[in-house]
């Protein structure tokens, strides 16, 4: 059967072979349908989770099938043909029960069947992400609490009172956090404090349980916390940071409280986490149905029970089709290079049929159809599910799943009846304004019939057989106007297949003329590009920057945060990997620096060029006294005692270091007297030989740069480029530069130490040029090394 399998620690998944797997006492096999993608198999990966000795293993956690064939002497409810879900067992380290291959192993007493009017795929998002939490909370070894299982016989540990109790879940908006806040409304919780990023959760949040939603990265947190708390909070969850100091730092300090996580880590700030004068416990937990099989056991028997209650509501996933190693390794790339997708992936590897058949019971069809489009139109516009709930399961929206567009009454109830789901995935979504409330938008509807569609389906006048996925494009049509609810339902727009920048939205709603079209609009944007820059234009884009760079060093707390102190970073601290960070750092550059020439202009602009020469006058100054080092690194010194250490006078001392502080050297901390920043303290302890860099630069290439245009009219076309250089004029040599160079040893010695510097340094590093490139495509090409020293030991691991 075809499988993906990682053959190397820290090398791609691959495509290979492996035999169909033989179900053991205990065990079912299935048939798998939906993978989830989750962190867990990047480790597994790239780090070589739980590989020890089994390579090549096979990959996939959280798992959704058909049930194929029951192993002996299994006692299960699940009979072959069920639809189920499970968590895999790691504990058996075996590539068997492992979701990215044709056929799986699960155990039977972790695995449920699929409710009725639910999807594998709403059993599969569920897994481990449910689990983690679960077992943080009610599982021993996290805070041990006695869930209320309904069949629970109700002993002095069972009799606590969960609608006293408090819990602060940290990274709530994370899947995890989501299925935290769902457990502890579960179990009753009265109090449940959610922190994330509540402009963009807080409602979604609030409709899991939370009873309170908290900005996680606003400066007064732990202040709002304790404001709903006081010092009563000793139940905390973590379901994302390595860094423990802010869920130690709300708990409780006078009591003793209990942080559980998800991530192993620690409290990297003591001194924050306040008095905690009764102590407190920093427990990590594995979420893993197996290692407490009692529990395990319950949670399996009842999630389903829960789901058809809608107590526990499955989150948002998109589609990969197929075991294609390509595409999942993107994912795995991006949960390596700390990009977390917003919304997990779920590998679709056969057909994920619904559980069951749209009956005659079901709730919308007993409903009168204006309402139905009314409750839906609710539900689309503002993302409130529950009015739509009444007449169709929430999952309705939660899985993005969409009403048809269609031209008639007649054709919308028939849709209605043949039970189809439609998965949408828009592609470069096109959002049109045509004023009077109404809006459109150009999709492409991916969709699958669930039962035999025998009539023309209105969008592509074809029909479909059970099971069949088909995909075609739409362009959807909303009018806000209550009075016209149902007109606009019947009026969406045909299917047209535009081709780019030029389909026309056409008969959006009969006798309706749009004010605008694609053309009109694509105009519209060419004219925005073609308008003059301005001030805003560059502002805007810094806060989305900004804020990205941002939101990472708030996710990776183990990463020091850029800072202009000497304790900061020294370059800028984050991986090159994590390449989508460093091309929002290089936006806000870019946009910083047009902002600031732009709102200089154009005079200013070149009094400042001309002037730089002061600026580098300053810095030779600050190299050949050697004063950085003249300041304590943890302390200050007088402008008097810099000069007397340097052996000049005060007054020239003072006006070198006032201009140094204005580019970051130094600051004055009171009138006279200075201390160091991040950049004068690297120059005062010569971290990475920065002062062969710039002792190279300011001693041998600015005295040349001075020389270039006299060099320029001396040789307006030059006989031999290799001494008719402004770097021979400035040293009156007739020697080539290596050559004059060798001659002056402390010279050269700098120079191959700057490099070696330079070489180690962030981008302008070797590893940084050998992954910036794919040199395993120069097959037989041979590489020469000009001025550096391990480029080339660097690229050596990426050449065959």
């Amino acid at each position: 059967m075809d499988a993906l399998m990682v053959e190397t620690v820290g090398k791609p998944v691959v495509a290979g072979k492996r035999p169909v797997p033989t179900p053991k006492e205990g065990e079912i096999r299935l048939r798998t349908t939906v993978v989830g993608l989750n962190p867990y198999e990047h480790r597994v990966r790239d780090w070589g989770l739980y590989t020890e000795g089994q390579l090549p293993v096979v990959i996939g956690n959280d798992i959704a099938g058909i049930v194929d064939t029951i192993g002996p002497n299994t006692t299960t409810d699940l009979k072959p043909g069920d639809h189920v879900f499970g968590q895999t067992n790691y504990l058996k380290r075996s590539s068997d029960q492992s979701g990215l291959q044709e056929f799986c192993i699960l155990d039977a007493y972790t695995a449920a069947k699929v409710p009725k009017g639910f999807t594998d795929d709403d059993g599969a998002s569920m897994v481990c992400n449910l689990v983690a939490p679960f077992w943080a909370t009610f599982g021993s070894g996290g805070l041990d609490l006695p869930f209320p299982f309904p069949d629970n016989a109700q002993g002095p540990k069972d009799s606590i009172d969960f609608s006293k109790q408090i819990i602060v879940i940290i990274g709530a908006g994370r899947n995890c956090g989501k299925y935290g806040v769902q457990s502890c409304a579960l179990a009753g919780f009265g109090t449940i404090i959610a922190t994330g990023n509540k402009s963009k959760n807080e409602a979604e949040l609030r409709s899991y349980g939370a009873t309170h939603v908290i900005d996680r990265h606003s400066p007064d947190a732990e202040q709002q916390i304790r404001a709903i708390v006081g010092d009563d909070l000793v139940y905390a969850f973590d379901a994302v940071n390595l860094d423990h100091t802010f869920g130690v730092s709300v708990l409780s300090n006078t009591k003793k409280g209990t942080l559980v996580t998800i991530v192993p880590g620690k409290v990297e700030h003591p001194d924050k986490i306040g008095e905690k004068k009764a102590g407190y416990d920093d427990k990590f937990v594995q979420g893993q149905s197996h290692n407490q099989p009692a529990l395990g056991a319950k949670l399996w028997n009842w999630l389903p029970v829960w789901m058809e209650e809608g107590k526990m509501k499955a989150t948002k996933w998109q589609v990969l089709e197929g075991l294609d190693a390509g595409k999942i390794n993107k994912v795995l790339d991006s949960y390596r290079d700390f990009r977390q997708p917003e919304t997990r992936f779920h590998v679709h590897l056969s057909n994920p049929e619904a559980a069951s058949e749209t009956t005659s019971d079901s709730k919308f069809r007993n409903a009168p159809i204006e309402k139905v489009f009314a409750a839906y139109l609710a539900c689309f516009n503002t993302h409130d599910t529950k009015s739509f709930g009444q007449y169709y399961d929430e999952k309705f929206y939660a899985h993005w799943s969409a009403v048809p567009p269609t031209k008639s009454r007649d054709e919308t109830t028939k849709l209605f009846e043949t039970g189809l789901t439609f998965f949408v995935e828009t592609i470069h979504p096109t959002w049109l304004s045509f004023g009077n409330k109404t809006v459109a938008m150009e999709a492409q509807m991916h969709s699958e019939a669930k039962i035999d569609v025998n009539f023309p389906f209105p969008f592509t006048g074809k029909t479909y057989a059970k099971g069949e996925r088909f995909v075609y494009p739409i362009i959807c049509h909303y009018e806000y106007n209550d009075d016209m609810l149902l007109t606009t339902f019947r009026g969406f727009s045909e299917v047209i297949n535009p081709d780019p920048g030029h389909g026309i939205c056409k008969q959006i709603l009969p006798g309706f003329e749009p004010t605008e079209d694609y053309a009109t609009r694509h105009r519209k944007i060419l004219e925005e590009i073609a308008k003059p820059p301005s001030l805003a234009g560059f502002a805007a884009t810094i806060p989305e920057n900004a804020k990205t760079i941002d939101d990472f060093f708030a996710s990776m707390p183990m990463i020091p945060r850029p800072t202009f102190t000497p304790e900061g970073p020294i370059g800028f601290p984050c991986p090159p990997q994590v390449t989508h960070i460093h091309a929002a750092r290089e936006q806000l550059l870019d946009a910083a620096k047009k902002l600031y020439y732009l709102t200089l202009g154009p005079v200013e602009t070149l009094f400042e060029l001309a002037t730089r020469c002061h600026d580098s006058a300053s810095l030779h100054t600050f190299y050949r006294f050697n004063m950085a080092a003249k300041v304590p690194v943890n302390g200050e010194a007088s402008f008097a005692e810099i000069a007397q250490a340097c052996g000049v006078d005060e007054d020239r001392t003072r006006r070198v270091i006032k201009l140094a502080i204005t580019n970051g050297l130094f600051k004055e901390t009171r009138p006279g007297y200075v201390s160091h920043t991040g950049v004068s303290a690297l120059m005062a302890q010569n971290t990475m030989s920065v002062n062969a860099v710039v002792g190279h630069v300011i001693d041998d290439i600015y005295p040349a740069s001075c020389k270039l245009v006299d060099t320029m009219e001396k040789y307006p076309v030059p006989k031999n480029r290799l001494v008719e250089t402004p770097f021979a004029m400035a040293f009156n040599t007739r020697e080539p530069f290596f050559d004059w160079m060798e001659k002056h040893p402390e010279r050269i010695n700098r120079f191959h130490e700057s490099m070696r510097a330079v070489n180690n340094t962030g981008p302008y590093s070797g590893e940084a040029l050998a992954q910036g490139y794919d040199w395993s495509a120069l097959k037989g090409a041979t590489l020469v090394d000009v001025g550096t020293t391990s480029t080339l030991l660097c690229a050596s691991p990426y050449l065959d």
